[in-house]
Formats: structure tokens, sequence, C-alpha cells
């Protein structure tokens, strides 16, 4: 009598192949889309106060005009220069 010995099949586990595919596709495509998709344009608006600056820049100002006109030279200054106040104690460690 003859023994026959038949090698088992491996049975294919698809459900690890298509968890694998999945795990693929996902990588591929975050890889697409952050390294060769181009960028969608972002559109820059300006603020109004910005606009604003920038015409005031545009201006032309000349100081000797301004310190050379009467208004300028008609002004007073109705306070006095500011005093340096007490700045605190000598030695702020020792006990009061």
């Amino acid at each position: 009598m003859a023994i026959i010995i038949q090698e088992q099949k491996k049975s294919i586990n698809l459900f690890a192949i298509i968890i694998v595919a999945i795990i693929l596709f996902v990588i591929l495509l975050s890889v697409y889309f952050l390294f060769f998709a181009s960028q969608p344009v972002i559109e820059i608006i300006v603020p109004a106060p910005l606009e604003t600056a920038a015409e005031i820049t545009k201006a032309q100002f000349d100081p000797a005009i301004v310190i050379n006109s009467s208004e300028f030279r008609a002004l007073r200054s109705y306070a006095g220069l500011p005093t340096v106040g007490s700045l605190g104690r000598s030695n702020p460690f020792i006990s009061y």
C-alpha cells in the first residue's frame, strides 16, 4: 500500500490583501495631493485701512514747509517738560 501525502493549499487571506490595498491607496493619494497636485490660487483681498495707508505713503511731505508755516509757529506748549519721578527704593530687598 502506498501512502499518498498531499500538500495542503495555503488559503489566501483576502481580507488582509484588501486592507493592504486600501492603505497603499491612501498613502499614494496623500503623496500625490501633498507633492504633485497644483495648489489652488488664493486671492489676496487687501483690507480698506491698508489701502488708505498705501495712499498716505504716496503723499509728498516736506518738513521745511511745515516748520516754516505760520500755523506751526503759532503753536504754544501749555505743559512743562516731564520730570523724572520716584524710581523706587535704593535697595528693594530691605524690609519696610
